[in-house]
Order: structure tokens, then C-alpha cells, then sequence
């Protein structure tokens, strides 16, 4: 995570100030004219109507100020960055390289990538950008191993076998002994997933290549490339 010293300006009331570490900026007291005037603003009759997020940021400074606790300022919330107000009267923020937050039910949820079961029998995180979907128990025959939604469709890496029911440890779903000495690993990531195969023993060796080759991604199958290496190649579309 990258942390920003101080909060980029919004308006005029903030400073414009990066530096390494958490920073805070200070809010000058209401009031204060810009630099340099030769006489105060005239005063409006009716007062102005406050800018939104002005008025956001200074009832969160008096909230923290009254609590003596920092308050999170939830107009400025995005998919990556986080204000708060400070009872000191400054600000700090918090601004991560990538999306760690996202809009659900119209609320901001953090991204939980702690797996657990589902009613229907798959698994899947507690809060994932993607609705990533790993496989439960399967009989046999082809299945969705893991999916996430990805342009407005699913896209899904499958199995071509049954396949056991996961053992869950924080992000990773591990599937043992998929085939002799052989555990299948899905590891859950912060917009996908990643994964692996698990060769327990010498002998498990002899399928390793029947574990690549039942992996799917959609219409893509994985070969080997003579290299020792195995690559994914999309199927040819058949002409109509």
C-alpha cells in the first residue's frame, strides 16, 4: 500500500504537499481571506451555499474534534483512497496502488479474500471486486473450477474431472489428490485468482501432464510447448 503525506488539494482550504508516509494537512480556520487582499469580502446577506464536500469535511473536523477521534470522511471514499478527519483540525489519507473497496448494495465493503462455503455447495471470498466463485465437490465430469464476472460476463478456468471438497485456509481452497499424489490449489487475488498444482512425491510426476491438460479456460486448453513449459491457446472458431 502507498501512503501519500498530504491529502492532494480539493478545494482551497487544503494544501497541495506528497511526501513519503502518512501526512496531514492543516484546515485554515473559516473566514480567512486569500493572501495579499487589500480589504475584506463584502458579506453576503444570504450566505452562500457550502460547496458539498466542503461541508462534508467540515462536519467530520467538528465530529473528530468533539470525539477526540479521527472520522472517516465517506464523500471522499473511492476504490482506492480513504480521508479522515483529524481532532487536531488537519486531515490524513490513506491511497492504495490499486482497488481494495468496492460498492456493494450501495455501501463502500472492504475486499475480504477469506474464503468460506456457500448454501449451494461453491466457495467464494467474503467480499471480492470480480464475485471470484471457486468449485465445492464435484462427482466428475467438466465443471468451472474458479470464475469471476469480467465485461459484463463470466470468465471461468474449468476442470475436466470430479474433484474433491476443498480444504479452506484463508485465501487458498486446496483440492487433494485431484490425481495420485497431485493437490490442485486456488488461490484467491485482490481482482482475480491464481492457480497452481502441488506435486507431493517423485511418482506423482508421471500426472503432472493429465493435470495441465484438464485444465480449461473457456474455449482455450493448456499444452505443453515442448520447452518444458505449458501454454493456453484460445480454440479455433468453426466457420458457419
Amino acid at each position: 500500500m502507498v501512503r501519500l503525506g498530504r491529502l492532494k488539494a480539493m478545494s482551497w482550504t487544503i494544501a497541495v504537499l506528497l511526501v513519503p508516509g502518512v501526512g496531514v494537512t492543516p484546515l485554515p480556520a473559516a473566514g480567512v481571506g486569500a493572501a495579499g487582499s487589500g480589504s475584506p469580502e463584502p458579506v453576503s446577506a444570504r450566505p452562500e451555499p457550502r460547496e458539498p464536500l466542503a461541508a462534508a469535511r467540515e462536519h467530520a473536523s467538528e465530529v473528530a474534534r468533539a470525539t477526540g477521534q479521527k472520522v472517516p470522511i465517506e464523500e471522499m471514499t473511492t476504490e482506492n483512497a480513504k480521508v479522515w478527519a483529524l481532532p487536531n483540525g488537519r486531515f490524513e489519507s490513506v491511497i492504495a496502488s490499486g482497488p481494495v473497496r468496492f460498492k456493494r448494495d450501495g455501501r463502500w465493503t472492504e475486499v475480504d479474500l477469506t474464503l468460506h462455503a456457500r448454501p449451494d455447495g461453491t466457495v467464494a471470498p467474503a467480499a471480492h471486486l470480480n464475485d471470484l466463485t471457486l468449485a465445492g465437490r464435484r462427482e466428475g465430469g467438466e465443471s468451472d473450477l474458479a470464475s469471476i464476472k469480467a465485461g459484463g460476463t463470466r470468465r471461468a478456468m474449468r476442470w475436466s474431472d470430479g474433484l474433491p471438497e476443498p480444504v479452506l485456509d484463508g485465501k487458498r481452497a486446496i483440492y487433494r489428490d485431484v490425481l495420485p499424489g497431485i493437490d490442485l490449489v486456488v488461490e484467491a487475488q485482490m481482482t482475480g485468482y491464481e492457480q497452481f498444482t502441488v506435486i507431493k512425491n517423485r511418482a506423482a510426476l508421471a500426472h503432472y501432464d493429465r493435470a495441465q491438460a484438464a485444465l480449461k479456460l473457456g474455449d482455450a486448453a493448456s499444452k505443453p510447448d515442448g520447452h518444458g513449459a505449458w501454454c493456453t491457446t484460445p480454440a479455433r472458431r468453426r466457420r458457419r
